[in-house]
């Protein structure tokens, strides 16, 4: 390992060993202080283009993500196929991780060149610009994935409750259904923005949040709440949910009738202490596959993920 990461996982170890977690205003300052040592990054993205940044702020779809923190739009239908056999084929030979006994993931790594195409995806739906829309240019991608829900079981206090991603990360992840998801699928729910202020501010005035990331039972909401605003990400194959996870409640992989197949990114702002300090080298792109624009987008949302190295068990080191 390199003596830059080295040191990089010797600064992130010592943060995250604080358990920001824990506190909120901890977390706050945490975040703070981080971003102020990362503040040289803004070096790595002088010169961005923004030729599509004008027609996407003057749309009606990311005036609904940053309104609501969430927002469902319908994919193009490419490469799904190819994908969801990839995913059958991972599944059947189990090579899923198994951390949560209700969901399963397979983190996949986009430098191979047969798995490129899930960075095609970006482009081709608007999804990038809709991102960086929402979180600004200085965007990092920290993970690709496959998840699996059997949706034949549940357990408290995992994240089949209602909860916020910890942290105070700015982060938006996209779930893109690679089979039809409805009410009887364990579907991805979730509450808007104001919505979830409201209910953060009861949790914590009852004392149900001794935590940031605690769950919550969906008795502890009030029930006008939860009966009448619940959004239910529900959809056919093709379907894509973004969702502010860290500033929405949300809760997914209920017990259900039927398994739930979804392909998810997580983008995080390149200066969360959940990405690197220092950069990596860039991937090596199929040419071919990718327009010189789109090359240099690429490198700059890898520029500084966590994503690499990983072993072969799919893990980050």
């Amino acid at each position: 390992m390199k003596i830059l990461e080295k040191i990089d996982l010797k600064i992130r170890s010592l943060i995250l060993r604080y358990k920001p977690k824990k506190n909120f205003k901890l977390a706050v300052i945490v975040k703070a202080c981080y971003f102020f040592f990362n503040s040289y990054k803004i070096l790595f993205f002088i010169g961005i283009k923004k030729k599509h940044q004008k027609k996407i702020l003057e749309s009606s779809n990311i005036n609904e993500l940053k309104k609501n923190g969430s927002l469902q739009i319908e994919l193009k239908d490419l490469f799904l196929d190819k994908i969801l056999n990839q995913y059958i084929n991972l599944l059947n030979n189990n090579q899923f991780n198994s951390n949560k006994s209700f969901l399963k993931t397979y983190r996949i790594d986009i430098r191979e060149k047969d798995n490129q195409l899930y960075l095609s995806i970006l482009f081709e739906n608007n999804l990038l610009d809709l991102v960086k829309s929402y979180l600004g240019d200085y965007c990092t991608l920290q993970n690709v994935m496959f998840m699996h829900s059997e949706n034949n079981s549940f357990e408290a206090n995992r994240s089949q409750q209602l909860h916020i991603d910890g942290d105070v990360a700015d982060q938006i992840k996209i779930f893109i259904h690679l089979s039809d998801v409805d009410n009887n699928s364990g579907p991805l729910c979730g509450f808007s923005k104001n919505d979830s202020k409201i209910i953060f501010k009861n949790a914590m005035n009852k004392k149900y949040l001794n935590y940031i990331s605690a769950k919550l039972s969906d008795e502890m909401i009030d029930q006008k709440i939860f009966d009448d605003r619940l959004v239910k990400f529900t959809g056919s194959k093709k379907t894509a949910t973004l969702l502010d996870t860290s500033r929405c409640f949300h809760y997914g992989s209920r017990p259900g009738a039927k398994p739930r197949y979804i392909l998810m990114y997580q983008f995080l702002k390149s200066y969360s202490y959940r990405v690197r300090m220092f950069p990596n080298k860039n991937i090596n792109l199929d040419e071919n596959a990718f327009r010189f624009d789109q090359i240099d987008e690429i490198k700059r949302f890898t520029k500084f993920t966590d994503y690499f190295p990983v072993n072969q068990n799919n893990k980050i080191y």
